[in-house]
């Protein structure tokens, strides 16, 4: 009797234990399947804030906010959405790291997902991280560098952010100058998904900077104004100007009679040039100018005519309203 009743135990005892496997098999999966579909929800809530330009949503699904929030504004996502933002969104299963043989569960997946931004088709899995009992997104921004080390600064939609170094949704983005007179060569900044956490800041290299048209017939014009000012003034050496003429010791010439006049006419010639260092503009025009004016020598009255020809170089600042001129 007393060998039945050990098999008897025993066998209660494995039931036990079958059943709890069972049991806890079952507190597995579901809490697996829960996990899972947590990951899927805030995926979607993500995307679906890109979407409809809530930045406030999409910032809360992230699991580490941005270090830079100055563009991540519901102006600037509308913005971003309407040249091309997310659309056409998917999201498909959630992978969660686990040790079914453990019964342990990971704090961090993955969560596929099909979306278009402006244009473009992007298949990716977007990683996600547990957050206390929440699953959130591990990156909901890409960090870009502007490629803007020299001047002048970049703008994003008209806004000159805190630094050239930006986060940014992704979407489509408008990136200018901040002067009228200098242009990028392909100003749309695409950004397609997120970054991993820590990941370096991408460079964004289709922003060659140049002058507009109409940058260098500003610049002309600006130029050619400020030379006319200089052949106004009655000096041998106007002040900021490209003249410096010296006479003998022996001539004294009446400043009141001094007249320049260009013998031709130098614009057509003139040569414009974007400056990448200063984000200005250096020139160089071919002046052939005459130096008339009444002189003394020796006693006698006289007039000195002389005939001068060389290249005058200027710089532009391009940071105001209108360019100003500085001749080297």
């Amino acid at each position: 009797m007393l060998t039945g009743a050990v098999v008897a135990l025993v066998l209660i005892g494995g039931a036990s234990f079958l059943l709890w496997h069972y049991l806890a098999g079952r507190r597995y999966d579901a809490q697996l399947a829960a996990d899972q579909a947590a990951a899927r929800a805030v995926t979607e809530t993500y995307l679906g804030a890109l979407r409809d330009a809530k930045a406030a949503t999409a910032l809360d699904t992230a699991a580490e906010r941005p270090r830079n929030a100055s563009l991540l504004t519901d102006d600037t996502l509308r913005a971003a959405r309407d040249k091309g933002g997310v659309s056409g969104i998917r999201v498909g299963e959630a992978t969660i790291a686990q040790d079914r043989g453990r019964r342990v569960i990971g704090d961090t997946g993955t969560v596929a997902a099909h979306y278009q931004v402006g244009g473009q088709a992007v298949d990716l899995a977007l990683p996600v991280s547990r957050v206390g009992t929440a699953w959130k997104m591990t990156a909901v921004t890409s960090r870009v560098d502007l490629g803007a080390a020299g001047a002048p600064p970049r703008t994003v939609f008209g806004a000159l952010p805190d630094s050239p170094t930006v986060d940014l949704f992704p979407g489509t983005y408008r990136i200018a100058t901040s002067s009228t007179f200098v242009t990028l060569a392909e100003p749309d900044l695409v950004v397609t998904a997120p970054d991993p956490l820590g990941a370096e800041a991408q460079h964004w290299s289709g922003g060659a900077p140049g002058l507009s048209t109409q940058a260098r017939t500003a610049i002309t014009e600006a130029a050619r104004d400020s030379l006319s000012g200089c052949l106004g003034q009655k000096s041998l050496t106007p002040a900021g100007c490209p003249i410096a003429i010296t006479t003998g010791a022996a001539i004294t010439v009446r400043p009141e009679t001094i007249t320049y006049i260009l013998l031709d006419d130098p614009w057509p010639k003139a040569e414009v040039t974007f400056d990448a260092a200063s984000g200005g503009a250096t020139g160089k025009v071919p002046l052939h100018y005459r130096l008339e004016a009444a002189a003394t020598s020796g006693g006698v009255e006289g007039v000195v005519r002389q005939d001068y020809s060389y290249d005058a170089q200027f710089v532009a600042d391009l940071q105001g309203s209108a360019p100003a001129i500085t001749w080297k």
